[in-house]
């Protein structure tokens, strides 16, 4: 029975640091969840062909968590020749606005890297509650998250085993999530805000803290929790925490590593 994982590509905030690049994953290797600007730099340290992981599925389209969209459809055009052997899933209100910004990135200069020569990335559009079904090993289910900007969270069920993994993305807590996220086998939650509860600035950025991963692995009933989007130096305090609340595994997004579920 084929394994499936989450691989780490990068687990920071909006702030790079030395050794973490901003959050992305990968999903058993077969589909990108975010694009961080290093990501076939990071993909090919980790031996993993970007030509096989050639659905990427966007939370959302700030810059920290999509600026490696131009990188990734550079590599598919000088590998392949072409653009459309990617799959591009993300919120319906910016997901092809972004592609397109980073089409023209790569080609305005080259002609000949154009859309009209080289095909175009199937870009999926999703909308409230809105599924994705055709992914040959996952089927993908979304709702909106509660961001700054358009987002989506996501649950990914593997289609052999029923293995199932959630991702939150950069969200504020939702009451909502606790259904959506049921019984998941591994629920990765971001926690920008670390040990300290959000406060109210937080009603421009929406994002979340440790207390509200904790919160949602609880009221999900999730078997595992990965906390993630969180700078290096607030890992040490928001762990504990999720370490004393929760009876289940509890860990950081750790780069290079990877997790089975």
């Amino acid at each position: 029975m084929e394994k499936t994982f989450v691989r780490v590509l990068g687990s920071t905030n909006w702030l790079q640091t030395k050794m973490n690049d901003h959050s992305c994953y990968t999903l058993s290797d077969k589909i990108l969840i975010d694009a961080c600007p290093g990501v076939i730099h990071h993909l090919l340290q980790m031996d993993v062909d970007p030509i096989t992981v050639n659905t990427v599925c966007f939370t959302h389209m700030h810059a920290d968590h999509y600026m490696g969209l131009a990188p990734l459809l550079l590599y598919f055009r000088a590998a392949t020749g072409r653009y459309d052997g990617l799959t591009i899933i993300g919120p319906k209100k910016a997901v092809r606005d972004a592609v397109m910004l980073a089409l023209h990135f790569n080609t305005h200069n080259a002609p000949g890297d154009s859309a009209e020569v080289c095909g175009m990335p199937l870009i999926i559009e999703m909308d409230d509650g809105d599924a994705y079904s055709n992914h040959p090993d996952f089927f993908i289910q979304t709702r909106p998250s509660d961001h700054a900007v358009p987002g989506l969270v996501y649950r990914f069920t593997h289609k052999e085993t029923g293995h199932n993994v959630s991702f939150t993305g950069d969200t504020r807590y939702m009451p909502e999530f606790g259904n959506f996220f049921r019984d998941t086998d591994l629920l990765i939650h971001e926690a920008s805000s670390g040990a300290k509860p959000v406060g109210q600035q937080n009603e421009v950025s929406r994002h979340s803290s440790v207390h509200d991963a904790i919160r949602v692995a609880k009221e999900s009933s999730a078997k595992q929790l990965m906390i993630t989007h969180i700078n290096d130096v607030l890992r040490k305090d928001a762990l504990k925490i999720a370490k004393a609340e929760l009876s289940i595994p509890a860990f950081m997004a750790q780069p290079y590593k990877v997790f089975e579920f």
